[in-house]
C-alpha cells in the first residue's frame, strides 16, 4: 500500500499532504485480522473506490473514505448520511 508523504500533493488542488498510516496484520483463530491507523495527523484520503488521493479539504466528507465523484457516482449519500450522522 503507498500512502502520501511530506512530499506529495493533492491530485485536485496542489496542496502539500502530511501523516501516514500504518498497516499491521495478524493471524488469529477466527481469520486474519488488519488494522490501518494514523501514525500522524494526516490531511489527506486515498478514495477507497477510484484510489485518488486528495486533501480534505477538497473533499465534502473526507471522514467516509470516498472523493467526491466517487460519493456521486455510486449515490453514497443517504450512506454517509446513516451511517456518519451527517
Amino acid at each position: 500500500m503507498t500512502e502520501p508523504n511530506t512530499t506529495e500533493q493533492c491530485q485536485k488542488c496542489g496542496q502539500t499532504l502530511h501523516g501516514d498510516l500504518a498497516v499491521t496484520s495478524q493471524e488469529t483463530p477466527l481469520g486474519w485480522v488488519v488494522l490501518v491507523q494514523e501514525t500522524s495527523p494526516r490531511n489527506w484520503l486515498a478514495c477507497d473506490a477510484c484510489s485518488i488521493v486528495l486533501c480534505h479539504s477538497c473533499c465534502t466528507y473526507p471522514f467516509s473514505g470516498y472523493c467526491d465523484d466517487c460519493v456521486t457516482r455510486y449515490g453514497l449519500e443517504t450512506w454517509i448520511e446513516e451511517e456518519f450522522g451527517t
